[in-house]
């Protein structure tokens, strides 16, 4: 369970409203004068603040503090889970943690027990599993509270079409929902699969699995990278290695003679031979020949390419699409890449138009077209080309259209235009959501 004890940032709340209108629908957690309450999207305060603490409302509820205990509201501010725990989580999928006497739990929306205040640390759920410790020993339980997955491991990871990398004794492996370990734990690093296969490192070498724990291409390589588009790059040598690629088969259907290589994209992969960059096809014909310093896969179409100390990019057919003047170039994603240039960060598009002006301090994706930007540890963001100045005192993100933003230790919150359309004037905020999901 995360930590209960609410802190000044960024969460997102959700709750239920009942006949109330559509703006009651999403709110909003705000602190003032020491209490917590409730607005609405419209800044409208919709339940009174008479809370020491408060969190998102899902599935009609949300955890609220009262007198040094926890317990659940409605929409209507009615108390329906009467303030008993230490500490109370936010429902996902229908079930909450809950913590007594540093002991955590799980209870339903009608406030019913499924597992007793047992465990040193709960997770929330996530299809249908949430993670567990007791005695600094991780397992996975059920939503009937069962534990399917022995709560046994030093480490546990989330599951992925699946599977989860679990750890014991400092070896690494895999097991399904069911509990069952389908790669035994030998390995000496996380087991990660991709097509179907993972690469494993084992005395010193380097095979390949499949989702069974089978070896599927034996031991062999000093190097083996993760499959993609068939094809995996991999590497031998004693003194000094040299790269190649294996099929699915494990047959090296491209020699190892290159002294580097990445993985395919796009038909292609960047390689090193005699100090320079250039690029292969899947039948190992060099198509862009070596002529960079250095060379990125191909993404979205577009590679960044390294020449006398400056970034560029060129197309698969090795034309140069944006000009080599660059201090860095990172990949392509959602149309756009992130630039260096002075020690500053900027954004460019795929006809190579600085979307952003590499100024700042930092850039990062805020979903939506949206992209943040900071400056002298000040947060702002850029949406349709324009810029809404870095002046605010923490990272933000948008839910529901608002994000709440922080001055001087203020709250209030922007739209993406910028705009200010709740007043920044609480001690504390959380995100907006919808009201029930």
């Amino acid at each position: 369970m995360k930590n209960v004890i609410l802190q000044l940032g960024v969460l997102f709340f959700i709750s239920i409203g009942y006949g109330c209108s559509s703006s009651d629908n999403i709110l909003a957690a705000v602190k003032l004068d020491d209490k917590w309450g409730y607005i609405n999207i419209k800044g409208k305060e919709v339940i009174d603040f008479n809370y020491d603490g408060a969190d998102s409302f899902a599935y009609g509820l949300a955890p609220v503090k009262l007198d040094d205990k926890w317990g659940y509201i409605n929409a209507s501010g009615q108390i329906v889970i009467a303030p008993q725990y230490d500490g109370a989580g936010v429902f996902s999928e229908g079930i909450a943690s809950v913590e007594l006497d540093g002991k955590y739990g799980y209870i339903n929306i009608s406030g019913e027990e499924i597992v007793p205040p047992m465990y040193d640390r709960a997770e929330d759920f996530s299809n249908g599993l949430a993670m567990v410790m007791k005695n600094k020993k991780w397992g996975y339980i059920n939503l009937n509270g069962e534990v399917v997955v022995t709560i046994k491991y030093d480490h546990i990871h989330s599951f992925s079409d699946g599977i989860a990398c679990v750890a014991l004794n400092g070896k690494w492996g895999c097991v399904n929902t069911n509990g069952v370990e389908v790669v035994s734990l030998l390995y000496h690093s996380t087991v990660s699969f991709s097509e179907g296969l993972a690469n494993v490192e084992l005395n010193g070498k380097d095979s390949y699995i499949d989702t069974n724990g089978e070896v599927v291409i034996p031991m062999k390589y000093d190097y083996g990278a993760p499959f993609s588009n068939g094809l995996a790059c991999v590497a031998d040598g004693f003194y000094k290695w040299k790269y190649g690629y294996i099929n699915t088969k494990g047959e090296e259907v491209i020699p190892l003679q290159y002294d580097g290589a990445g993985s395919f994209a796009y038909g292609l992969a960047p390689v090193n031979l005699d100090d320079k960059w250039g690029y292969i096809n899947a039948s190992g014909q060099i198509v862009i020949a070596p002529q960079y310093d250095g060379a990125g896969v191909f993404s979205e179409g577009i590679a960044s390419v390294k020449l006398d100390g400056k970034y560029g990019y060129i197309n698969t057919n090795g034309e140069e699409v944006i000009s080599i003047n660059y201090d860095g170039a990172g990949s392509f994603k959602n149309g756009h890449a992130i630039i260096y240039l002075n020690r500053k960060k900027g954004l460019i598009n795929k006809n190579g138009k600085e979307v952003v002006p590499p100024k700042y301090d930092n850039i990062f994706n805020l979903g939506d077209d949206l992209v943040g930007i900071s400056l002298n540890n000040k947060w702002g963001h850029y949406y349709e080309g324009k810029e809404t100045a870095p002046i605010y005192d923490q990272p933000y993100k948008f839910t529901e259209g608002l994000a709440m933003v922080m001055i001087n230790n203020k709250c209030g919150y922007i739209n993406q235009k910028g705009e200010e359309v709740i007043p920044i004037k609480y001690d504390g905020a959380r995100g907006f959501s919808k009201v029930n999901n």
